[in-house]
């Protein structure tokens, strides 16, 4: 009875840690998809006002400004999602370091030998 609950417990732990790394990891690329798709999405709605007010000043004037500050909008919109999802990336996967722990960033010279 003591290897059965052993291995029951086991189990227990293995299911447990593989949904959980697999929800972890769903809700990483969830994040890198959804900021990838709704930048796409903006930036498709903002060319779409943009056009659309070209139109609209032609036939209606300064009513063409609504149109236009959508554009406006949806630009912002798909540069804040375009900044979430480097930020996300950069979160990720960190730069590799530069230089070493002492002296740190390390300066190119410029040396002209021949």
């Amino acid at each position: 009875s003591g290897k059965i609950f052993h291995k029951l417990i086991f189990d227990i732990f293995r299911y447990f840690y593989t949904h959980i790394r697999l929800a972890f990891f769903r809700r990483k690329l969830y994040y890198y998809v959804m900021f990838k798709i709704l930048r796409i999405v903006f930036c498709l709605l903002s060319v779409a006002c943009t056009a659309v007010t070209i139109f609209i000043f032609i036939f209606f004037g300064l009513w063409g400004l609504l149109p236009l500050g959508g554009a406006l909008a949806f630009a912002a919109l798909m540069f804040i999602c375009k900044n979430a999802q480097e930020s996300k990336e950069r979160k990720l996967n960190p730069p590799a370091p530069e230089g070493d722990f002492i002296t740190g960033k390390v300066k190119k010279e410029n040396t002209d030998e021949k």
